[in-house]
């Protein structure tokens, strides 16, 4: 097991299966991290702004206004803070810009400190995040987040001990960089800045295009089936990794029918017919609900 002094004095390591232990551990720290955020910023902020609980919706087994404000507020900061340090760390990585460099050496590839730490604590926020979800009440999209959440531990946990950190931190970047507008876009309609709202959407719908299906699918996708290396294919685990990212591309077809859904009331009606506490899921039955009740 990689002792902590190790990682702290910049020393280059190999990924070990050992090493997700120490995942775990902070996993339980981003929890109470996540909750001290949200209790004492977001709750503030959101009952300065008249955004209170509401006893009745809690009553239906229903999180109230209060809380999907909350909730937004810390996916907004820990999206945010994961992809400016992402892109940070990456900035002098060579595979950031040639992308073939994820397979040089394969699989005696050795990491360095900072890398080693956006690894693990991305894959900690990602474990917290099955916590809270088990925890809180049950949403109209459970089964669809509960499925990216899994997969997305299960593909960092698998590209860990199969040393292909490189291509995973690439898999970081990209899903991080759409979510940090919507979740902008959600809280700017909680705070009733509807311009704000408007323009947060517009860019998480554009990052979103390219980043979940430009990207992933014709850069990194692409690139794993020609050009790693044949001999790659042979190996289970990798082998379960181009399904589990093929589950994860699937996810984001879904979604993105979802989010059009979204966009085609936004041009119509001329506004988002979101009450900024939803899933795309529940957004669109929202919208649904609203033109059943104008006619």
């Amino acid at each position: 097991m990689i002792w902590m002094p190790d990682v702290f004095h910049g020393s280059l390591v190999y990924p070990d299966a050992s090493h997700l232990f120490y995942s775990v551990v902070l996993s339980v720290i981003v929890t109470f991290v996540r909750s001290s955020i949200e209790s004492y910023f977001w709750e503030p902020l959101g009952i300065r702004n008249g955004i209170q609980s509401s006893k009745a919706i809690e009553e239906k087994n229903q999180p109230s206004e209060l809380q999907y404000f909350k909730e937004c507020g810390w996916r907004f900061v820990h999206h945010t803070t994961l992809f400016v340090i992402g892109i940070f760390i990456l900035l002098d990585k060579p595979w950031l810009w040639n992308i073939d460099e994820c397979w040089t050496n394969l699989p005696n590839q050795m990491i360095s400190a900072e890398v080693w730490w956006y690894y693990i604590i991305n894959l900690s926020v990602y474990m917290s995040h099955i916590y809270t979800q088990m925890l809180h009440r049950k949403r109209k999209d459970f089964v669809e987040m509960f499925i990216h959440h899994v997969v997305t531990i299960l593909l960092m946990a698998l590209s860990w001990v199969s040393n292909t950190v490189r291509i995973g931190t690439l898999v970081l970047v990209v899903h991080d960089s759409a979510d940090i507008f919507m979740e902008a876009a959600r809280i700017a309609k909680f705070l009733k800045y509807p311009r704000i709202c408007n323009l947060c959407f517009g860019l998480f719908f554009i990052s979103w295009i390219v980043s979940r299906l430009g990207i992933f699918p014709f850069h990194i996708l692409k690139n794993i089936w020609f050009d790693a290396p044949i001999e790659m294919f042979g190996s289970p685990i990798i082998s379960s990794l181009i399904l589990l990212l093929h589950i994860l591309l699937g996810l984001h077809l879904f979604w993105t029918y979802l989010i059009l859904r979204i966009l085609y009331s936004f041009l119509v009606l001329g506004k988002l017919e979101d009450d900024s506490r939803s899933t795309p899921t529940e957004l669109v039955e929202d919208h649904n609900s609203n033109v059943k009740k104008a006619n």
